[in-house]
């Protein structure tokens, strides 16, 4: 009888920690999908600041390579005169 409720108290004990391990997993799935989205949004940010920062570096390709041009037809003009 005394194993008897020894082994129903471990049982129990048992329900209860399974019900703690659950509620845990639950609270960490949820921070987890949070912190998915919040990585997702970061993702994002940080694909336009590298989107941005290429167009930036090809703009100032473009106006240096501009400017140069300018250079040259400058030059070319006052050596024809």
């Amino acid at each position: 009888m005394e194993q008897l409720r020894e082994l129903e108290k471990r049982v129990l004990d048992i329900i209860e920690k399974n019900k703690e391990l659950r509620k845990n997993n639950e609270r960490l799935e949820a921070e987890n999908k949070e912190l998915r989205a919040q990585n997702g949004k970061y993702e994002t940010a940080m694909q336009e600041k590298k989107d941005n920062a290429d167009a930036l570096a090809k703009e100032r390709s473009a106006l240096k390579n501009t400017i140069c041009e300018l250079i040259e037809s400058i030059d070319s003009l006052q050596a024809t005169k």
